[in-house]
């Protein structure tokens, strides 16, 4: 399995979005809320709430578009999004859009995180048929 390109390229996409999600989100989101924009800790958790709530709400969504329009049409406007999340973060002038970047990055995120997901169980399926 560790052969297939598919797999490989699905497995890199989870590992950086991870990545991403516990060191950038986590560490370096917050200290640009604080430090740039002089939110407070209650206002960055209510705009990453808000993130967090879109993402669940288009979770479902997003797996039926994976269904419908095909794995890796999802995958890389999803991860690209995910990541311009990101310069959007770091340019944001004011609360506003700090909750913007975060609702944006919670439905990009969300979108990019089921689709390779479901491109390894096709890797593996495709894998044990031969």
């Amino acid at each position: 399995m560790l052969e297939a390109k598919g797999f490989l390229l699905a497995g890199a996409v989870s590992f950086v979005g991870t990545v991403v999600r516990t060191g950038a989100l986590f560490s370096i989101v917050p200290l640009i809320g604080t430090m740039q924009l002089n939110l407070t800790a209650t206002q960055i958790g209510i705009a990453m709430g808000v993130g967090s709530l879109l993402g669940v709400m288009v979770s479902y969504p997003a797996g039926i578009l994976v269904d419908r329009i095909g794995r890796k049409s999802v995958i890389v406007p999803a991860t690209i999004a995910s990541g311009c999340s990101f310069i959007l973060y770091g340019f944001a002038p004011d609360y506003i859009w700090f909750i913007l970047a975060c609702a944006f990055w919670g439905v990009a995120s969300s979108a990019s995180g089921s689709a390779p997901a479901a491109a390894v169980v096709a890797v593996n399926d495709e894998l044990h048929s031969i």
